[in-house]
């Protein structure tokens, strides 16, 4: 079995899931500068939101520090 992983993002009105992999758009819309500006911020955050993913997965306890 293949677990896909992705996240879920909000603005407005507008709701998506984005691969964490890739950065691509599974499903939903975003405004394309806000679905960039997510896309840079995952492509610089992707290894420690991945390992985050990882772990909720397992039932463990998470967290990502802002910087």
């Amino acid at each position: 079995m293949t677990v896909r992983r992705r996240t879920s993002t909000a603005f407005a009105d507008y709701e998506a899931k984005i691969s964490i992999a890739t950065g691509d758009l599974l499903g939903g819309h975003l405004p394309q500068a806000k679905l960039t500006a997510v896309r840079n911020w995952l492509a610089e955050r992707r290894s420690e939101i991945a390992f985050c993913w990882q772990e909720i997965r397992a039932g463990r306890p998470w967290s990502i520090e802002r910087k």
